[in-house]
C-alpha cells in the first residue's frame, strides 16, 4: 500500500521497542527516514540498525520527552540529519501496573508528565517546521 509517504521524515518517541518500534519499521517501509528516540540509546540504535539493515533511513536519539531542551535537540538532530520534518508520532508513555488505590502520587505524576508533558513538548517543537514548510502531520 502506497501511503504517500515516500521521502518524508517521521520522528517516532518512544520508539525502541513495541509499538513505537513497529510503527518507526511500518514508516520506514513506507520510503520515510525514521527518527528513533528513546531514553534507552541502546536499544534506539539496535531499532535503527536493524530499520537500516532492512534498507531504510533512521537515526537513534537519546530523548527525555519531559525535558524541553531534550526535545528542542531531538527534533534538530532530525532534521540535520534527514532536512525535513514531516510525521511527528508521539507514542511515548508508560503505564505504572497499579489500581488507584495502591497508586503513589509520583507515580501518576510520571505517567501524566512523559504522556502528557512529552507530548506538548514533542508537538510544540515540530510544528514550526511543518508551518514553515506548509505540511505536517501529527499522530498522539
Amino acid at each position: 500500500m502506497d501511503l504517500g509517504l515516500k521521502d518524508r521524515v517521521a520522528i517516532v518517541t518512544g520508539s525502541a521497542r513495541g509499538i513505537g518500534a513497529e510503527t518507526a519499521r511500518m514508516l520506514a517501509q513506507e520510503g520515510m527516514a525514521v527518527v528513533i528516540t528513546d531514553l534507552d540509546l541502546d536499544a534506539a540504535r539496535e531499532t535503527a540498525c536493524g530499520i537500516e539493515r532492512e534498507g531504510g533511513r533512521a537515526i537513534a536519539v537519546q530523548c527525555d520527552v519531559r525535558q524541553e531542551d531534550q526535545v528542542r535537540g531531538m527534533v534538530a538532530a532530525g532534521k540535520d540529519a534527514f532536512g525535513s520534518l514531516d510525521v511527528l508520532v508521539n507514542n511515548a508513555g508508560l503505564v505504572k501496573d497499579r489500581t488507584i488505590l495502591k497508586m503513589e502520587e509520583s507515580d501518576w505524576d510520571l505517567v501524566l508528565d512523559v504522556t502528557l508533558k512529552g507530548a506538548f513538548h514533542t508537538t510544540r517543537a515540530a510544528l514550526p517546521f511543518m508551518h514553515e514548510k506548509g505540511w505536517g502531520r501529527i499522530i498522539n
